[in-house]
């Protein structure tokens, strides 16, 4: 008999529900929990913004350094840190070992049930349960209303208590025993003591089985609901940890760690025991969440900081619920290989002392970034380190610390003078950007929610400071304060908001606080921070800021040199508040140079704001064009602009790229190759084919890649040019020097003839003749050879010492022959080489016969021009005629002209589309304005205005085009407007639509609007009702 009401006289038992017709009453509970928990669940992740998100997190910006420096910094405590009470760290810890044995005995839970294999593993001790449910509810009442009276009674008092004992026990050890509760009553599972109402009747018996459910449901949605809200909201914004998880994984193991229990007292049901198909399906959803999250935790490392052990945790507990079985082998070997991943992103848990001391530079970069953001208070040293963007925090340190006594000086850091300083006013933002609007619309929860460092990151700006005398009600008696400071440390953060006011939204006072000073430095505090400030001479704080100024540019220079973005953005966003602030003074370079490397970062907001700034700049004559083309890094950091969306902000990039390259056609010494790099150019074609719907920026991308060709084609002429006078210049210097041998060997020629006048004067006759036949030859080619007029005597029959005598005397050339023959010679050679079209013949430096020489001499005379004989001589070699300037090609010449050689810049591809494009923008242009002529001829006869306003109110497609011209001599009007509505929708990538609205002249523009857009309406029309001429596309 089926006991499942209380009024029998048999013990209710939830088996006996189906038969009494109640199955469905055993699934309900469980589906509504399941739906809360998902439903709930997903709205708090879209709520937090992970939800699109958490597939595509980020390793590097999760373990962001600033994070954890600031987080760091707000857990700093007035004393040493390793003397510090850990109890909130042990809790967290304790509850994320209490969420092991659950992720474990879920999955075992559900085999073991499916198998029919009972009582091997008691799950109430796995889940820290009871089995009386009446302890349980007890324990978890008390709790509850425990938090909820020191929250609601005094709340300010209590609430560091909640933040970092109350919370804690509650959400994260106890959190497993406590949905387990509510669970068990609001789902009366089998295998449990369950509580008895008085009367002995339990949640087994139908009739009482709504109140337990009431109960375990309110209990399980404010449990849950809290512990979502308090993983968001609150413990997001602790100020007493040194590690935090991301806020989207936190939902994720909230709705983890509920779940867990659902399941395991689902497997006590006997829907696993006898559908093993559900078992199968149960488990493998199961497992494939837990494996997503084992590969999400092993590969993100989710918990920053000082997190390597809760990040082993939570690897281990993943890895035990997927192996499905508590080997030992398996949780050693999830610790150790998660642990090698863990260690690249930890930060220990030291004090900023010790994290400055570490040899990684990711913990000194988290230690500088925490020394910026501490309290001064709350630390007894101070430290400093620099490296890059780990340097840039620690510049920033610095002026704070020298900030009190460099305003003494009254004076500014940079360029001396004022004359070669630029405006301190030049600064300009965008207020109509869509992320200000967005900013500005924004409540300022949301935005605390979106960014919870915000508040800190605007408290370390540099801004001016200025002391404003108003009253400010102090502290009437410092000695007892300051003895109060001594006895006890802890009233110090309750102090501030007495003695400090904030006049304006940039002007603070800067004011004392009476701590145990040391030798050098004290605590001032600036705005609503505390800050170490050094005691010291005005002169002395003046130097300092110099010297932090030098520091600051050179990080800047080597940032850029490393393509750092992270370290340029920090290092020219603190020169520029350096800059806003008026205590620095640079001149246009140095502008230039941190304007730029903001141009080169990812912040759209000071991406824009620095494009603009550069545009009002160079636009009012601020600054000249030139100093781009001076100093070309800056030039390639600033159209790395090109990557940002906003339109107006490529508008202006492109507006300043276009006078820059329009300077540097006019300049013949613009080297490209110098001046750009490859991927600037890429990213110009980029923007030239991304941004071709709009006319204003498309336009002047086409005129600077016209600027871009057109330097190429100088650069390629002045390369040639080069290398003709190099050759030329080769080929001058070895006629020299073969000249020059010559001269050197006509002596010993001589000299050797003279030793051998000894033989026959008959030999010697054939050698004169030889000579002087040669000679001959040569003044037949030449006209005027200086050989054949030398004063050879004849030789004589008398004795031979006179003829000796006599022949040595003929053989020895005047000095004025020789010197004739060099300089005619040299004539004949710089004639050579001016024709440019033989190549150089070239010499060789042995000594050559003279009939040899004068053989080539004659063969050369055959090719050269007529020198005349008496040409002056000069020594220097002439220079090469300069070529004369060839006329840069027009546009529509460009492709028929393009040189031999690759282009670079902007290749064969480029040119044809830039053609395509002007192209029909000037067609479409031409025929608008033959269009307007036509029109306006028309109208002026009455017959033919009264013909086309019947053309335009009927249909202007009946019947054929020819039949048309052939009833109305002005049908070409129409077929021009044809064309030009052809133009207007058909050319691709042309803007058409902005060239209209920005690009014609008003009266063509007025022209197209009011007769030619009603024409192409008619024309729609028209062509709609003909099924087979439907291709007319509407007008976009």
């Amino acid at each position: 008999m089926a006991a499942c009401f209380s009024s029998g006289s048999l013990p209710c038992t939830k088996a006996d529900w189906p038969a009494c017709g109640y199955a469905f009453v055993s699934d309900a509970p469980f589906a509504v929990l399941g739906v809360l928990w998902l439903g709930y669940g997903l709205v708090h992740l879209r709520r937090s913004g992970s939800a699109g998100s958490f597939l595509h997190s980020n390793v590097d910006a999760i373990h962001d350094p600033v994070a954890q420096g600031i987080a760091i910094a707000l857990a700093q405590r007035k004393s040493d840190s390793r003397r510090r009470v850990r109890l909130q760290r042990y809790v967290k810890l304790l509850g994320m070992w209490a969420e092991w044995p659950s992720y474990t005995y879920t999955p075992l839970a559900i085999g073991l049930q499916a198998t029919g294999a009972h009582g091997l593993i008691n799950p109430n001790l796995i889940t820290f349960n009871d089995y009386s449910e009446s302890l349980n509810v007890i324990v978890a009442v008390l709790s509850g209303s425990v938090l909820l009276l020191l929250r609601h009674w005094r709340r300010v008092q209590h609430e560091p208590f909640l933040r970092r004992f109350g919370y804690p026990l509650v959400f994260d050890l106890l959190y497993i025993p406590f949905i387990s509760t509510c669970t068990r009553l609001a789902t009366c599972p089998r295998g449990y003591v369950h509580l008895s109402l008085p009367g002995g009747a339990t949640c087994d018996c139908l009739d009482r089985f709504g109140i337990f459910w009431a109960v375990g449901f309110a209990g399980f949605l404010l449990l849950y609901s809290s512990a979502l809200h308090y993983k968001m909201y609150i413990e997001p914004t602790g100020t007493t940890m040194e590690f935090r998880f991301q806020r989207g994984f936190q939902v994720i193991m909230v709705m983890a760690r509920t779940l867990n229990p659902i399941l395991s007292m689902r497997a006590n049901d006997s829907v696993f025991t006898q559908n093993h198909t559900i078992t199968v399906l149960a488990m493998l959803a199961f497992l494939v969440g837990v494996l997503f999250l084992l590969v999400y935790s092993y590969r993100i490392q989710p918990c920053i900081g000082s997190g390597r052990i809760p990040n082993n945790i939570r690897v281990l507990s993943f890895a035990s619920s997927l192996y499905t079985a508590p080997l030992p082998i398996v949780w050693l070997a999830a610790w150790n290989l998660n642990a090698r991943r863990a260690t690249h992103y930890h930060i220990p848990h030291l004090s900023i002392l010790e994290l400055l001391q570490m040899p990684s530079s990711q913990c000194k970069l988290v230690g500088t970034i925490a020394a910026l953001h501490v309290d001064a208070t709350k630390i007894a040293k101070f430290s400093r380190s620099g490296e890059l963007l780990c340097r840039a925090y620690a510049i920033r340190v610095l002026w704070f610390c020298h900030i009190e006594n460099f305003r003494k000086t009254k004076t500014c850091v940079g360029e001396m003078t004022p004359e070669t300083a630029v405006p301190s006013k030049l600064w300009c933002k965008d207020r109509a950007i869509t992320l200000r609007l967005t900013k500005a619309h924004s409540t300022k929860s949301s935005s605390a929610l979106l960014d919870p460092t915000a508040s800190s990151r605007k408290r370390v700006k540099i801004y001016r400071v200025s002391t404003i005398t108003i009253p400010t009600p102090i502290n009437d008696e410092p000695e007892e304060f300051s003895r109060h400071v001594v006895h006890d440390a802890h009233s110090v953060r309750k102090w501030p908001f007495k003695w400090w006011y904030r006049s304006s939204q940039h002007s603070f006072r800067v004011s004392n606080i009476k701590t145990a000073p040391t030798e050098a430095y004290h605590v001032v505090c600036i705005g609503d921070k505390h800050w170490i400030s050094r005691v010291e001479e005005p002169a002395a704080a003046h130097f300092h800021c110099v010297s932090l100024y030098h520091m600051a540019l050179e990080a800047l220079a080597q940032s850029c040199a490393q393509s750092d973005e992270r370290a340029m953005h920090e290092v020219a966003s603190l020169l520029l508040e350096w800059y806003n602030a008026r205590y620095l003074r640079v001149n246009g370079t140095i502008l230039t140079h941190i304007l730029s490397t903001l141009c080169a970062t990812s912040d759209i907001t000071l991406v824009t704001d620095a494009t603009l700034t550069l545009l009002k700049v160079f636009g009012d004559g601020v600054l000249p064009y030139d100093l781009w083309l001076r100093n070309a890094s800056y030039l390639n950091h600033f159209i790395l602009v090109f990557k940002q969306p906003h339109p107006p902000t490529i508008l202006r990039a492109a507006t300043i790229l276009k006078h820059v390259l329009a300077l540097g056609e006019a300049d013949e010494k613009t080297n490209l190759f110098q001046l750009l790099t490859p991927e600037s150019i890429r990213l110009i074609h980029a923007a030239l084919y991304g941004w071709h719907h709009d006319y204003a920026i498309s336009s002047l991308l086409e005129s600077i890649c016209d600027s871009l060709y057109k330097i190429e084609l100088h650069m390629h002429a002045h390369r040639l040019q080069e290398q003709l006078r190099r050759k030329a210049s080769l080929a001058q210097t070895k006629r020299t020097r073969s000249v020059r041998e010559f001269r050197s060997s006509g002596s010993s020629i001589l000299s050797r003839r003279s030793h051998r006048s000894h033989r026959s004067v008959r030999h010697k006759s054939a050698n004169l003749s030889m000579i002087r036949s040669s000679s001959r030859r040569s003044s037949l080619v030449t006209g005027a050879s200086s050989y054949s007029q030398l004063p050879l005597p004849m030789p004589s029959h008398r004795s031979t010492g006179r003829f000796q005598s006599s022949a040595g005397a003929s053989f020895k050339e005047p000095a004025d022959a020789i010197q004739t023959t060099t300089t005619a010679h040299e004539s004949n050679l710089a004639s050579a080489t001016s024709r440019g079209n033989s190549q150089p013949t070239v010499y060789n430096a042995v000594p050559v016969p003279r009939q040899a020489f004068l053989e080539l001499q004659a063969v050369e005379a055959e090719t050269a021009d007529v020198v005349p004989f008496n040409t002056p001589e000069n020594d220097e070699p002439l220079p090469p005629p300069k070529p004369l300037p060839k006329p840069m090609p027009d546009r529509t010449q460009r492709l028929a002209t393009t040189p031999t050689q690759p282009l670079v810049f902007v290749t064969v591809e480029l040119l044809s589309e830039l053609d395509r494009r002007q192209s029909l923008r000037a067609q479409f242009q031409e025929l608008l304005c033959e269009a307007l002529e036509g029109y306006e001829r028309a109208v002026q006869h009455p017959t033919t205005a009264q013909w086309l306003a019947a053309q335009l109110a009927q249909s202007p497609v009946a019947g054929s085009p020819q039949k048309r011209r052939q009833r109305h001599g002005d049908h070409d009007i129409l077929d021009k407007f044809s064309r030009v509505l052809e133009l207007y929708t058909f050319a691709e990538n042309c803007a058409m639509k902005d060239f209209v609205t920005c690009g014609l002249d008003p009266r063509l523009r007025t022209f197209f609007e009011d007769h030619v857009v009603p024409f192409y309406a008619f024309v729609t029309t028209a062509w709609a009702k003909t099924p087979k001429s439907r291709w007319w596309p509407r007008m976009s």
